[in-house]
């Protein structure tokens, strides 16, 4: 019974081996070293969360003659790859149009683009009072005047005047 075998050597060497092998390993994953790819973050599957965010809100006073060029013109805009997402609404008709803005502010609209008499006003309050990196487009036949407000006539908001309202260069 006192006499290794040769076999009993090979298994216990192997039986050592393991062990070690454990222990570097135990060691080196302790030691702040991670697998490779453990550090990458994964591929995004989405950049919905990475575009900035153009919101065109319209209200029962905005025609279809006005709207639809101009929501086209933005789509254009967004379409020449700069990283920038158009998304439409329209003003429940129960619902007031400062809460409606204030809603769009916190869904990260950074540029909300308004069409309609009833939105004129509250957009330029809402500009008056909303974050600096918050800023408005308000087409309307009436002017209006406010911080971070560009203000432009249906027939003045062609492809390039939306481009430079919404900081696109």
């Amino acid at each position: 019974m006192g006499r290794i075998t040769r076999r009993s050597a090979v298994v216990l060497a192997a039986v050592a081996v393991a062990a070690a092998a454990v222990a570097a390993a135990s060691i080196w994953l302790s030691a702040g070293r991670t697998r490779p790819s453990a550090t990458r973050p994964p591929a995004p599957v989405s950049t919905i969360d990475d575009d900035r965010r153009a919101c065109l809100l319209t209200d029962a006073t905005a025609d279809a003659k006005t709207v639809s060029p101009i929501l086209a013109d933005l789509r254009a805009v967004a379409a020449d790859g700069r990283g920038l997402m158009i998304q439409d609404f329209t003003l429940p008709p129960s619902t007031t149009p400062e809460v409606y803005l204030n809603t769009l502010s916190h869904m990260r609209c950074q540029t909300i683009v308004t069409i309609g008499d009833t939105l004129r006003t509250p957009a330029a309050e809402a500009a008056r009072s909303s974050a600096p990196a918050q800023r408005y487009v308000v087409i309307s036949d009436q002017p209006v005047s406010a911080p971070r407000t560009t203000s432009l006539t249906p027939s003045q908001a062609t492809p390039a005047a939306l481009t430079a309202a919404l900081g696109q260069r």
